[in-house]
């Protein structure tokens, strides 16, 4: 009898680990198809409901709000051909696919000039990495592949007219066609890639703005304009014309206070101090402005806390009440609380100081944006202007800094009505550093020439003393 139980009881438990094995196993068959399934729910959704992650800091694998903003503003489908090799195919399609995400109005194709030559000779592409845009008869083309040439082919090729920024001469303004630090040849590039058409004039030989300026610019003037240059201006306003007036400290001979005042802006002819500016390496008497009206053309810079400097910028006051009941005039852009308007001269070895009887504290103005309101039932043209109390600060020196280009761009989009061109623009990735002082440096050395090494060889003779003493 106990052989015989003794044998009951082995077949007992075999059979328990076989049951136990088998739901072991059950369940892991089970466990894998409901992953499976959820595997494949997951990437269902992902294909159904496609949506992209960028962790980067500078967002390097991300369109720019300029660039979001003009692919989904387009109305009409654009026709984008690639002419690549190969072995360029997966860059090509990365750039595209960033632009595809956001619309569906943006067609690809690929073509390799080696094997579809037909194609190639039809369109003329001579060189590798060509990309052709085409919307309706319209058509541009670009070399590369960065998202600052995409975005501006697409703007370009989607205006259906031409808008042109005309810059006045003859009162010893800043020139667009000039290199030099002081001059304007950036801004034109930067004005030509947003598609606007940049040219230049004298009212000496057109007895007016011209008729087909949607801006005119008149960027820091130093001699007197004649009173029938003002009465062309007054008359360019009156028809619901738009204009950047750029009136540094030095402008007062041009004689624009009355025409400015008109609009409901008087220049004070001060320069702006402001001791903060020293934090991003400028001089005091070049503002750095983090303040910013309620506008769509800063809304942006304000979002992203994008400063803008200003060197040597007069403040701006609003006069109240306004000349006209008809006009809106607003803050663009102000200095710190830190900040006052210096009415004492500037030079080499005068201090300035706040002095309450005579000078005014921040915050002030450094750009006044102006609009006529909207009547109901009106179908005419209203009249917009902007003023800055500085000229220099899109000049070649300081074009590239901070928000600068951004801002005056905007306002450029702004007064031409280009609401899509209202953002930040695309921008090259930057190499990340990390600075370190002196001594932070000699504390790294140290720990990674000595210490580190050190706790290794010290976790080493352990571990060789311990196995010794077991052995």
């Amino acid at each position: 009898m106990g052989r015989f139980g003794k044998i009951q009881v082995r077949k007992i438990k075999d059979r328990f680990r076989w049951q136990r094995s088998t739901a072991y196993s059950l369940n892991a068959v089970i466990l894998s198809f409901l992953v499976l399934i959820l595997l494949g729910f997951i990437n269902f959704l992902g294909v159904r409901h496609y949506k992209r992650f960028d962790f980067t800091e500078e967002k390097l694998f991300s369109l720019s709000s300029q660039s979001i903003k003009v692919v989904k503003a387009l109305k009409e489908d654009v026709v984008v051909t690639g002419f690549f090799q190969p072995d360029q195919k997966p860059a090509f399609d990365e750039l595209v696919n960033k632009y595809t995400y956001h619309s569906p109005k943006i067609k690809v194709s690929f073509v390799d000039p080696d094997k579809e030559m037909a194609i190639t000779k039809k369109y003329d592409v001579k060189r590798y990495g060509t990309i052709i845009l085409e919307q309706g008869k319209r058509e541009t083309r670009i070399e590369g592949l960065e998202e600052e040439k995409f975005t501006n082919a697409l703007i370009k090729v989607g205006k259906e007219k031409s808008s042109f920024v005309y810059v006045l001469k003859g009162h010893q303004e800043k020139e667009i066609s000039d290199q030099q630090v002081g001059g304007y040849s950036q801004l034109k590039t930067s004005l030509e890639n947003e598609g606007y058409g940049v040219k230049d004039f004298v009212f000496l030989e057109t007895k007016e703005v011209p008729k087909d300026a949607d801006v005119l610019l008149i960027a820091g003037p130093m001699l007197a304009f004649a009173p029938q240059e003002i009465t062309w201006i007054e008359a360019y306003l009156a028809q619901g014309g738009r204009v950047i007036f750029l009136v540094d400290p030095e402008s007062k001979k041009a004689g624009l206070e009355r025409l400015l005042k008109s609009v409901g802006v008087d220049p004070k002819f001060d320069h702006v101090i402001d001791p903060i500016s020293k934090l991003f390496g400028q001089d005091a008497a070049s503002p750095a402005a983090f303040m910013y009206g309620s506008s769509v053309m800063t809304e942006d810079l304000e979002r992203q806390k994008v400063p803008t400097i200003f060197p040597l910028v007069q403040s701006l006051k609003m006069i109240q009440p306004l000349p006209k009941k008809e006009l809106k005039v607003d803050a663009l852009v102000k200095s710190s609380p830190n900040s006052w308007g210096e009415t004492s001269p500037l030079g080499k070895g005068n201090k300035v100081k706040f002095d309450d009887k005579v000078d005014e504290r921040g915050p002030l103005n450094l750009g006044v944006m102006v609009e006529e309101k909207n009547e109901s039932g009106s179908s005419k043209k209203k009249m917009r202007c902007v003023i800055f109390g500085d000229s220099d600060f899109v000049s070649n020196q300081y074009l590239g800094h901070l928000g600068n280009e951004n801002l005056f761009l905007n306002v450029v989009a702004w007064l031409a009505e280009d609401e899509a061109l209202i953002s930040i623009r695309p921008k090259s990735p930057s190499q990340g550093r990390f600075l370190m002082t002196a001594r932070q440096a000699v504390i790294v050395g140290i720990v990674t020439i000595v210490v580190l090494p050190l706790i290794i060889l010290v976790s080493g003779v352990l571990v060789w003393l311990r196995r010794r003493r077991y052995a």
